[in-house]
């Protein structure tokens, strides 16, 4: 009888330490979680294709329309090819004293240059620029973020004055 007691007594000790062994590693895999961010690139678009270049002015009266334009290639030409295109731009709003983003709009592109034989180009291609107009009636921040197939997610951004 000492010796079943002490058998449940020990497997309840195991069961103990293999509990607190796998939380420990639970607790530690959810401090390696990735989060979107980490996978955003930036960078100065006059040495990177991919950075989508901001146009719109620095200050704008609170109601009235304004536009915004994102170009990508600008300065130097990406690629816009079946393999290595700009899917698409997105549009964000952060007002100064805002907690959350405020998605304005997405450009999609969808055709690029796709042809049969690679050395004779597609009927139709689409380049990677977007424009909107908005509205806003508080300061804050325009983000342009973009993605190309072949590098991931890119991201510029500008800040703007609303009188």
């Amino acid at each position: 009888m000492k010796n079943s007691k002490k058998f449940v007594i020990f497997l309840v000790l195991i069961s103990l330490f293999v509990f607190s062994a796998s939380f420990a590693n639970a607790e530690e895999t959810s401090e390696k979680k990735f989060k979107l961010g980490d996978y955003i690139k930036t960078a100065d678009f006059k040495v990177e294709k991919h950075i989508p270049v901001l146009s719109m002015p620095a200050k704008v009266k609170a109601g009235e329309l304004f536009e915004i334009k994102a170009d990508i290639g600008k300065v130097i030409p990406h690629p816009n090819t079946p393999d290595h295109f700009i899917s698409w731009i997105q549009f964000f709003y952060k007002p100064a004293d805002g907690k959350f983003l405020v998605d304005l709009g997405k450009c999609y592109f969808a055709s690029h240059s796709e042809s049969l034989k690679p050395e004779v180009p597609g009927i139709a291609s689409t380049e990677p620029f977007c424009s909107m107009k908005v509205k806003l009636a508080k300061s804050g921040t325009i983000f342009a973020v973009s993605y190309c197939k072949g590098h991931g997610l890119w991201e510029t951004s500008q800040e703007i004055i609303v009188e």
